[in-house]
């Protein structure tokens, strides 16, 4: 990470996400007050996390601040060539969820929807929690996404950015991302996604 990158994620709080943080993380991902639903999807993702996203990729968070060491955002990166979840986690699932069929029926569906969505060239994954919504900070936004953005920088690799609105993926436009666009999906609303051109490729790869 450059020294500019590194004193931004330092000043904005920033720092590895852990095992520990994946509670706090899941709630952000999915908020609001608890229900069937929501209690299947926050089990399922918080499964995800410790079982497969954190061995494959890396977990940052961004704490509140001012002596408040609570998780207030997160970005979950995943690198080029990352393993799609296998039979290991979806033995865990099955396991530990009471509709595992549905959730993981869902998430192939998911999975495929964005996968044909994807560009071609060699890029990073990014997804987010609590860093868009109605508490938007600019500067902690850039220092929470520092480590992961010197980590592409340094494959020579794009990065691609999942998010769940489109008001949340034209909002990265001033992070550097373009051509925000809507994917359909088999189950729920769908999602955004947003292209950060791979460094040094210029105005002329941002398509």
């Amino acid at each position: 990470m450059s020294t500019a990158m590194a004193i931004t994620a330092m000043t904005a709080g920033v720092r590895p996400g852990r095992l520990v943080d994946v509670p706090a993380v899941v709630r952000l991902l999915v908020p609001g007050p608890p229900s069937d639903d929501e209690d299947q999807a926050r089990r399922a993702l918080r499964l995800l996390l410790a079982h497969h996203l954190l061995e494959e990729g890396q977990l940052w968070v961004a704490e509140g601040g001012l002596g408040d060491t609570r998780v207030a955002a997160a970005a979950i990166w995943l690198p080029p060539g990352a393993r799609p979840p296998g039979e290991r986690v979806a033995r865990v699932l099955a396991r530990e969820l009471r509709h595992p069929v549905d959730v993981i029926a869902a998430g192939m569906g998911a999975r495929a929807a964005l996968a044909a969505a994807r560009p071609g060239e060699r890029h990073w994954t990014l997804t987010t929690a609590g860093m868009l919504g109605p508490d938007w900070d600019e500067r902690r936004a850039r220092g929470l996404l520092a480590p992961g953005f010197a980590a592409a920088d340094r494959d020579a690799a794009s990065v691609l950015a999942i998010t769940t609105t489109e008001r949340d993926a034209r909002r990265l436009g001033g992070l550097g991302f373009v051509g925000a666009r809507h994917v359909t999906t088999a189950h729920g609303p769908g999602a955004w996604l947003a292209r950060r051109p791979a460094a040094g490729r210029g105005v002329a790869a941002r398509g």
